[in-house]
């Protein structure tokens, strides 16, 4: 079970999809701070200590789209989940994305999801250790991260394509591995 600060109102999960844009009704005041922040990742440095995650790896993501994705995803349920990642931090203003499309659940689901699916099996196996340490200091310190400028979602339904870079002047919040995003307060 992945461990964070409780960011939405109680059974958030089952008042909207799983995911949030900038002004989701179920984030609470302070949970709006947690997770612009990143502040409500903070507890996963316990699962981290005890094996279940990595500081570097994919992201767990909502179990409903995992099933969605099964097949696309099955490679990254060999590996450990990270606290963050390359593809973190080039979708770490996904919010503010769901929040410009005209439909936030197709545009999650057939384009962000797949571009997700897309880069972090393609990371897969050319990690090392200096590019998770770029990485980390990247997510702590904001920085941006090369070659985002030419990166462009895939648009699993040609619904509508999104150039990342023209809608990353702001960092906001990012948004299973042997483990979904399943999260429990701390």
């Amino acid at each position: 079970m992945v461990l964070k600060f409780r960011s939405m109102r109680k059974d958030a999960e089952k008042n909207g999809p799983g995911w949030t844009t900038e002004d989701d009704p179920r984030k609470t005041r302070l949970g709006g701070l947690l997770r612009k922040t990143n502040l409500a990742e903070l507890p996963q440095l316990i699962n981290v200590l005890k094996g279940d995650m990595s500081f570097v790896g994919p992201r767990p993501e909502v179990e409903e789209y995992v099933r969605l994705h099964r097949d696309a995803y099955a490679p990254l349920l060999t590996v450990r989940p990270g606290i963050t990642h390359r593809v973190t931090l080039m979708f770490r203003n996904e919010e503010e994305m769901l929040a410009q499309a005209n439909d936030p659940e197709i545009f999650y689901d057939r384009t962000i999801m797949p571009s997700k699916i897309r880069l972090y099996t393609e990371n897969l196996h050319r990690r090392n250790l200096s590019d998770d340490i770029f990485i980390i200091l990247a997510t702590i310190f904001n920085w941006p991260i090369p070659g985002f400028d030419n990166f462009v979602l895939i648009d699993a339904s040609a619904v509508e394509t999104v150039q990342p870079a023209a809608m990353a002047a702001t960092a906001g919040s990012a948004s299973s591995h042997r483990m979904t995003n399943r999260s429990r307060s701390a």
